[in-house]
């Protein structure tokens, strides 16, 4: 029985073809950990958003949330001048590109959640990172199940 060793020419194609395997897989996995990033990024937004509208309602008192543009991304921050200036700390975010109603945001977007329940700006608020992209028609964020918009939530409700 003669065993016979792998060729030079054997063991660079097999070399080759995994280094084409392993760039394919990675590009996918590059793609997959940027769309859940991006995800991430407005899920946060979106819950301290949420947060902000429904602290206004139990306090009665306005809110403002600042999405800034920041060099590095985005930062969000929430506040009120009515109780003693409370504010959340700083949500950070990814560079992302922001449109309101179709309008490029360039430095900052400013929110109102009103201890009413009602909040401003109103519209289509856009992001776009790479190849993807999100809308939030009407914000719905501050919409209920039924499809009503979340406010106001008071006695009479």
């Amino acid at each position: 029985m003669i065993r016979r060793a792998f060729t030079l020419l054997e063991v660079m194609v097999a070399l080759v073809l995994i280094a084409i395997a392993s760039t394919a897989v990675s590009i996918q996995l590059r793609g997959a950990i940027e769309k859940k990033k991006f995800n991430s990024n407005l899920d946060r937004l979106k819950s301290r958003m949420f947060v902000a509208q429904k602290l206004a309602i139990a306090t009665q008192a306005d809110w403002t949330g600042v999405l800034k543009k920041e060099k590095d991304g985005w930062t969000f921050l929430v506040q009120t001048d009515e109780t003693n200036g409370k504010q959340f700390s700083p949500l950070r975010l990814d560079k992302m590109e922001l449109y309101l109603n179709g309008k490029k945001i360039n430095s900052q977007l400013v929110f109102d959640f009103f201890s009413s329940g009602h909040t401003s700006p109103e519209g289509i608020l856009s992001f776009k990172q790479g190849s993807q992209h999100c809308e939030w028609k009407g914000f719905d964020l501050f919409q209920r199940n039924e499809g009503k918009k979340s406010g106001p939530t008071h006695p009479s409700d």
